[in-house]
């Protein structure tokens, strides 16, 4: 009997005793990219911060910044005005204004993707290739292959001649879009944040 008693008196000490958190996620990986021209000057440099990335040209000075969320990202110019989100969909991502109006679509085909205006008219295509990615403008325009190499990716024309290069990343799905100059670098900079950071 006593040792019945004893055994309860554990099992309910046991049963008081406070689970135990559980561990904390990982933390997110650091994030330090240079976007260098053709010439090897650097354009845009993108690093992490506490709650997304900054955006700075290649001497330091702020262009702007995205907050980055579980399903979206929120661009923010220098003078700290919200003037994008990009919000993961069904079909893929919509980049919309800060009062939520609608400018733009990233859907998915396949592995691919097509980037459309809010008419869903085509202006790019991203198609996978076997040793990278081709952006290609609505004609079919070759306008970047990127192609990751020793540690970066590597951004050429048709020809082979070279746009430019990225350190820090061989992530050629998101950065082939800062070739995309339809857009200013730090929108082109948030639609690879994008692709890097929640459509994964």
């Amino acid at each position: 009997m006593r040792f019945l008693f004893a055994a309860t008196t554990v099992a309910l000490l046991a049963c008081d005793r406070p689970v135990p958190a559980p561990p904390p996620p990982a933390p997110a990986q650091d994030v330090a990219i240079t976007f260098k021209g053709a010439d090897g000057k650097a354009l845009l440099t993108i690093k992490s911060k506490t709650d997304g990335l900054a955006f700075a040209d290649g001497a330091g000075a702020k262009l702007g910044e995205v907050k980055v969320q579980e399903d979206r990202v929120k661009l923010k110019d220098a003078s700290d005005t919200e003037t994008w989100k990009i919000k993961r969909k069904d079909y893929g991502a919509e980049i919309e204004k800060s009062d939520g109006t609608r400018l733009y679509r990233i859907r998915g085909d396949g592995a691919d993707w097509k980037f459309e205006d809010a008419d869903e008219k085509i202006l790019a295509k991203a198609k996978k290739k076997d040793d990278g990615w081709e952006l290609r403008d609505a004609d079919g325009k070759t306008l970047a292959k990127a192609r990751a190499r020793d540690g970066k990716v590597k951004l050429e024309t048709e020809e082979g001649k070279a746009i430019g290069e990225v350190d820090g990343t061989t992530d050629a799905r998101a950065v082939q879009w800062l070739a995309f100059e339809k857009f200013s670098l730090i929108e082109r900079a948030a639609i690879a944040a994008y692709f890097m950071k929640v459509q994964r």
